[in-house]
């Protein structure tokens, strides 16, 4: 499993990004920035995979518009796709706009959220699909990605990882 949370700020170029952090590293993994509907992201040194800034959500898109993703293998790429679908979902109390674009694969991205296939999906290796985002927290809340509405008290932090269940036979 993979985790990301937020560190607070810095700025870098003179523009002021959200610090993300991954796993247990209390380095910083990446930067996130906001304008015009539109989240930026850099890479950071210490990633190996540092970048210029790039857009990695741009809610200004609508159904038929050709969009360029970024994928970050060991360099920074792009990959043509097309908005197929586009309308909100009810996160918390709050509706939230979700757009539905098509490559190689179907993502969906969540404005406020982020990728249901995860934070920074253009990581994800072209030949193993299969992240997913679990969990979204925010100030000791906990909410659904379903449309549900639901939500409750504690954070995805404290949720991350797994029980292993070891059994003996004799």
């Amino acid at each position: 499993y993979s985790y990301y949370k937020t560190n607070g700020d810095t700025i870098i170029g003179g523009k002021t990004y959200t610090v993300i952090e991954k796993n247990t590293s209390s380095a910083a993994y990446c930067f996130l920035r906001e304008e015009n509907n539109t989240v930026f992201c850099k890479m950071s040194f210490d990633s190996q995979k540092d970048t210029s800034e790039f857009a990695l959500y741009d809610f200004n898109v609508h159904v038929g518009d050709t969009v360029m993703l970024p994928i970050i293998h060991n360099y920074l790429d792009y990959y043509q796709s097309v908005v197929i679908g586009e309308d909100s979902v009810l996160i918390g109390a709050d509706y939230h706009r979700r757009i539905t674009i098509y490559s190689w694969v179907i993502l969906e991205f969540i404005e406020g959220i982020g990728s249901i296939q995860g934070l920074l999906y253009p990581e994800i290796p072209l030949v193993d699909w299969g992240a997913n985002l679990n969990c979204f927290s925010l100030n000791d809340t906990k909410f659904k990605i379903d449309g549900s509405g639901s939500t409750s008290k504690g954070n995805c932090y404290k949720q991350i990882g797994f029980e292993q269940t070891i059994s003996t036979s004799s």
